[in-house]
């Protein structure tokens, strides 16, 4: 199987080479100097193609989806923190629209493949790694902008068959941690793929909500106080008889 644990020095060792090689391509795109909404696209779309290409797919674990994981959130934070909150909707409605274009691809490429059988072809092997990661990002989105992917996507039957086969195969590979089962449990009833749990609450949309209504909030305080003009104050004046 080609999805295990880091178990030897040697897998530990490439895991450490993919850290290196994670950190050297995020330089590299930094350097261009990007727009944060172009990069979001490029990032999503060409990462993980850079970094499985230059590794064997057997070494693929639990540890490089790990750090896979951490950039990929990084990121996204650094970017929804850094385009301006009216943007965050339009941007997250790409990402959704770019992410499915990925899931599909991948899809056309491993639908026949075991995941647990013993793959030799690095085409497959990136494929699979496109699925987990994107997967998991997706669900990071769906949690923290339901909204649009509800008023895009609620209706179309192919992206619902879509994402139930993506998140069975990430649930397969039995490469997420408790947090991530956890944030692919809440996407699935925030869905309706499965009943709600009667406690069910979505945290990261109530944190987002909250974070815009501050925001409006704040803008709207300064436009009050734009429009308050001091009025010159009328001082007697004294004249001499």
């Amino acid at each position: 199987m080609i999805f295990r644990k880091c178990g030897n020095f040697r897998n530990c060792f490439t895991d450490l080479r993919i850290k290196i090689f994670n950190i050297f391509i995020i330089f590299l795109y930094r350097q261009m100097n990007l727009h944060y909404f172009n990069f979001a696209l490029i990032f999503l779309a060409n990462f993980s193609m850079l970094v499985f290409g230059a590794f064997r797919n057997e070494h693929y674990n639990q540890a490089s989806f790990r750090t896979k994981r951490e950039i990929h959130l990084s990121e996204l934070t650094r970017i929804f923190n850094e385009v301006p909150s009216v943007r965050h909707d339009d941007i997250a409605l790409k990402l959704f629209e770019n992410i499915f274009n990925i899931l599909q691809q991948s899809r056309n490429s491993i639908h026949e493949v075991d995941i647990h059988s013993e793959i030799k072809n690095d085409a497959i092997g990136q494929a699979f790694a496109l699925t987990f990661e994107n997967t998991a990002v997706l669900c990071d989105l769906i949690l923290r902008f339901p909204d649009v992917y509800h008023s895009h996507f609620d209706r179309m039957n192919n992206i619902t068959t879509l994402l139930k086969w993506s998140f069975e195969l990430l649930r397969q590979s039995q490469l997420m941690s408790t947090n991530d089962e956890n944030i692919l449990y809440l996407t699935e009833q925030e869905l309706n793929f499965i009943p709600k749990d009667p406690n069910y609450v979505n945290e990261y949309n109530s944190h987002q909500k909250t974070f815009k209504e501050r925001l409006a909030s704040e803008r709207k305080a300064k436009k009050l106080t734009g429009k308050r003009v001091k009025k010159p104050r009328l001082t007697p004046i004294r004249s001499e008889l």
